[in-house]
């Protein structure tokens, strides 16, 4: 006995001094991570997020939101981490776009059945952009010319000018649950962060700072 209770002691000391994070604490990190990121994003106490972590394998996450009582809200999120922090991919309500989470390397299981884009941006893309800015601005969508200059199915990059005005602004739309939104507006600087959530390319997202 008195040789093994030495290795004993250190065989204890060992396994107390390398306990890893369990799945429980990730988890919360999530938790925590996405309430965080909802509040700066809806405005909502974060008492009344609530966050369920449905499936995570290794550095990927995906899960389940509810935020009062506004069906309108994203009900559904991917997270990967990037370092020691987690990220968010992208959250929706209903399906997103699978470009949106390429590059990830997310687990099939947790993006399956993602939407295939088409490459098409159309006339009715185009005016519906126009919309967005009229009811931003509250003008007369005929007092707003557009120019797309980069653009695939659900983004678009370009500028926009108002009726008497003699210099226009850069813009960067997405489509989200079917519905065009501008995300960035104006000539000032803009966040790289701003635009992760979205899936812009490289190209579009020039200019962005990290």
């Amino acid at each position: 006995m008195k040789k093994i209770l030495p290795f004993l002691v250190i065989a204890m000391f060992l396994a107390a001094g390398c306990s890893q994070p369990t799945v429980d604490n990730q988890n919360d990190e999530i938790v925590g991570f996405m309430k965080q990121s909802l509040f700066e994003r809806y405005g909502f106490d974060k008492s009344m997020i609530e966050v369920d972590v449905t499936s995570r394998e290794g550095d990927y996450a995906k899960g389940k939101i509810e935020m009062g009582l506004d069906a309108d809200l994203p009900n559904n999120f991917l997270v990967y981490k990037d370092g020691a922090e987690w990220k968010l991919a992208k959250e929706w309500s209903d399906e997103f776009i699978c470009p949106i989470i390429e590059g990830r390397d997310f687990p099939q299981s947790m993006i399956s059945g993602c939407k295939k884009p088409d490459d098409e941006f159309t006339v009715a893309d185009a005016r519906e952009i126009q919309s967005v800015f009229a009811d931003m601005y509250h003008k007369n969508i005929e007092d707003i010319l557009i120019s797309v200059d980069q653009y695939d199915a659900e983004h678009a990059r370009g500028t926009v000018q108002f009726a008497g005005e003699d210099a226009g602004g850069m813009f960067l739309a997405a489509k989200d649950q079917g519905s065009w939104d501008v995300i960035i507006d104006g000539n000032g600087n803009f966040k790289c962060e701003f635009l992760e959530p979205y899936g812009f390319s490289d190209e579009m997202s020039k200019g962005c700072e990290k």
